[in-house]
């Protein structure tokens, strides 16, 4: 079973490699920061004198690979979703609690956040076992010939969570199958009752007329000697149908560790605002006390907005529920650039740079969503210097409000400038005159437009208002004629004339 574990690893190794990209990403070729080798630390162990054994140090000064974002001409560098996984994650770079969450120094972010926790973000409880393989290019589609069958079940650890109970009830279909052919079944009914005899019955068979072997865990095995092949059907149930997944850490399910984001049911968004940072002091005090804000400005429609370092906020949506409370509904200020899935928040802030860091979120599902404000970190993302762009997505920026327009009547016209009332002038005469006054007025019309071109630097201005004013020639000039139409003639008639 160990080669098997081994020729596993291999496989999802060359199969990750291999891993196609998103067609039509909006970032470039991911560029990896230079990061320092982890050194392994060399430990005595306690038996024979003078034997060791390598423990691998975390790499602290990991960061995940960044690309390169456009939108609106705007550039901003931002990690390269199609390449990053919850093992590209830097480790947490101190201990840390928040609520019932705690992690230590070095400790990976996928041993720490659970299924649960990505509830509205990136919905991982919707995966499979077999849409995670075909993700790395391992598709089930080919029968017992694809490697996914010989994952070892100790890679599975969420199994380790279920009876026999509750993995019929997340898969149904192993009721119908011989218990013969299930021989992890065999071996836990066996446990606990080692004298059994197992003939042709399904295992439906086998629990109703022996109820309490459901309650048997399945922890009471070692499932390094079995594989996904021996229960037929478990590697097309949805993650959120096993038994207390919500518990369960990332770790716990085989292959998520190395699955790109930017494939999972909820992908991180990248839709919104691009903003210029800058920095300045708040104090006046010296060099050593002087503290700084950095100030994040959009383009206009958008006002700028400011964050200081150790600011909070409000838990957004915060209800009555436990986790939604935890630090009192509070959480630190910053933005949630690509959606609910952490928050990025200025950790430091100096004049030469800032350096912004990811807080993550816990959540359970009770009747409603109970999710907490954003606390668990800081896993560092990047360093920004004055004058560099800063990816912030949709929602981080107030807009400015718009000034509203005075109201008039169908008939008023509303000059915005002098400039604008000449104009008005002379598309009147040039719908009184048909003649070559109305066409040298009409000339007098085009090269204003462009003239307003040339000064607002708006060609759809230009545009506009030249439709405008050659529309309004047209209509005068309607209009006169009706007018001229009705009036009476002033002229006597033959009969007078006679």
């Amino acid at each position: 079973m160990k080669g098997a574990t081994l020729l596993q690893a291999l496989i999802i190794g060359l199969c990750f490699n291999a891993c196609p990209g998103s067609p039509g990403s909006s970032w470039a070729q991911h560029e990896q920061p230079p990061t320092s080798e982890a050194v392994p630390e060399t430990l005595e162990t306690s038996g024979t004198p003078g034997a060791t054994f390598q423990t691998p140090v975390p790499n602290l000064s990991q960061r995940l690979p960044m690309g390169t974002l456009h939108i609106d001409g705007r550039t901003a560098a931002i990690p390269d979703w199609q390449v990053v996984s919850f093992d590209a994650f830097p480790p947490f770079p101190a201990d840390g609690r928040w609520g019932d969450v705690a992690w230590s120094q070095g400790d990976r972010l996928a041993d720490v956040m659970t299924l649960g926790d990505f509830q509205g973000s990136l919905d991982l409880h919707l995966l499979t076992i077999a849409s995670i393989a075909e993700a790395m290019g391992m598709p089930a589609e080919l029968g017992r010939k694809s490697p996914i069958y010989l994952i070892s079940l100790n890679e599975f650890e969420l199994l380790e969570r279920q009876t026999i109970a509750s993995l019929v009830a997340a898969v149904p279909s192993l009721l119908e199958v011989p218990v013969e052919k299930l021989p992890l079944v065999q071996d836990l009914v066996r446990s606990v009752h080692p004298t059994i005899r197992f003939e042709t019955e399904t295992l439906e068979t086998l629990l109703l007329a022996y109820p309490d072997f459901g309650e048997v865990k399945l922890s009471q095995l070692i499932l390094e000697d079995y594989q996904v092949g021996d229960l037929p059907g478990i590697e097309r149930v949805p993650l959120q149908s096993f038994a207390h997944w919500q518990e369960a850490a990332i770790s716990e399910v085989p292959m998520l560790p190395v699955m790109s984001w930017w494939l999972f049911p909820q992908s991180p968004q990248t839709d919104g605002e691009i903003a210029v940072a800058s920095i300045q002091p708040l104090t006046d005090a010296g060099d050593a006390e002087k503290t700084y804000a950095l100030t994040l400005t959009p383009r206009t429609a958008f006002e700028p907005v400011e964050w200081v370092i150790g600011e909070e906020e409000a838990v957004a949506n915060a209800g009555l529920q436990a986790r939604s409370q935890i630090n009192e509904g509070q959480e630190l200020k910053g933005a949630l650039p690509f959606g609910p899935v952490f928050k990025v928040v200025p950790e430091s802030i100096t004049p030469e740079g800032v350096q912004v860091s990811m807080y993550f979120r816990t959540c359970r599902q009770s009747g409603q969503l109970d999710c907490s404000g954003y606390g668990i970190g800081p896993i560092p993302l990047q360093t920004y210097r004055p004058g560099e762009t800063i990816f912030l997505g949709e929602y981080a920026f107030p807009v400015t409000p718009l000034p509203s327009a005075p109201a008039v009547t169908p008939h008023e016209s509303v000059p915005s400038e002098p400039v604008a009332e000449f104009f008005d002038v002379v598309v009147e005469v040039a719908a009184e005159h048909k003649g070559p006054i109305g066409t040298v007025a009409m000339i007098f019309t085009l090269l204003g437009g462009v003239l307003w071109w040339a000064w607002k630097g708006d060609p759809v201005q230009f545009f506009v208002l030249t439709f405008r004013w050659i529309m309004a020639t047209q209509i005068y000039r309607h209009t006169r004629r009706l007018t001229e139409k009705s009036e009476p003639s002033t002229e006597p008639s033959d009969a007078e004339k006679s």
